[in-house]
């Protein structure tokens, strides 16, 4: 997970609490990295930003049809839009850094991911349609963060919620929650997989930790998420 960067449970308390004393330092993400050049990208195709970049020419990306752009605006806010004409304005709160955009293929869908207390979380997802020249927000991560939240929570903070990206086809898209990975929880680091339908936003998969791992590597290497055709999703 990009919280705890290889953080497992059952490693020594104090080797954990080292680890994460040292990326709550890295209150920033690599400027303009995309995911097959920066390792601190969560998703399988997108790009990041500080907090700096705010305004600045660049901080922009164009969907893969170049026909529509998100910006990174002096507010620190993205504006959405299509050809010259703005859409949209989507406001982020309690911004802290790592901040990160990507275009499903179709052009169409897009999400903006960042989090509001550093390296090690909080972690939020928004993720939206377009619809003629109008913006609707998809209901899938907090659909996610619901539903993960009924068995897996730490209670002295909240989950981490990531997205990694959609299907070629853009039909599914896909989160991971993440029980934030410090040692005051229980399950510190636990996560797993949501395959989501992004039209009805309804839960098509939910795969566990291995499966996980797989998926995300496989996506990473693709730039479009890809489901292992040996692996059985399941409930955990």
């Amino acid at each position: 997970m990009r919280s705890s960067y290889g953080l497992q449970r059952g490693i020594p308390s104090l080797v954990v609490f080292a680890a994460i004393s040292a990326l709550l330092l890295l209150n920033s993400c690599p400027s303009h990295g995309q995911r097959k050049d920066n390792p601190a990208a969560y998703a399988c195709d997108s790009k990041t930003f500080n907090l700096q970049d705010a305004g600045n020419d660049g901080a922009t990306l164009a969907s893969p049809n170049k026909r529509k752009q998100l910006i990174f605006d002096e507010h620190a806010d993205f504006s959405v839009l299509q050809g010259k004409k703005r859409i949209g304005r989507i406001s982020l709160s309690h911004v802290s850094c790592c901040i990160e955009a990507g275009w499903a293929p179709d052009s169409l869908q897009f999400f903006v991911m960042w989090s509001g207390g550093g390296g090690v979380g909080e972690y939020y997802v928004r993720a939206f349609r377009i619809e003629e020249d109008k913006i609707a927000e998809l209901s899938a991560p907090k659909k996610v963060a619901a539903d993960f939240k009924k068995n897996h929570s730490c209670e002295s903070r909240s989950n981490n919620l990531f997205v990694l990206g959609w299907t070629p086809d853009s039909a599914k898209i896909f989160l991971v929650p993440e029980v934030y990975p410090t040692g005051d929880c229980k399950q510190l680091g636990l996560f797993r997989g949501y395959l989501m339908d992004a039209k009805t936003d309804a839960i098509v998969s939910i795969f566990g930790e291995k499966e996980t791992d797989q998926i995300k590597k496989l996506s990473r290497d693709a730039h479009v998420v890809v489901l292992p055709h040996d692996s059985s999703p399941h409930t955990p």
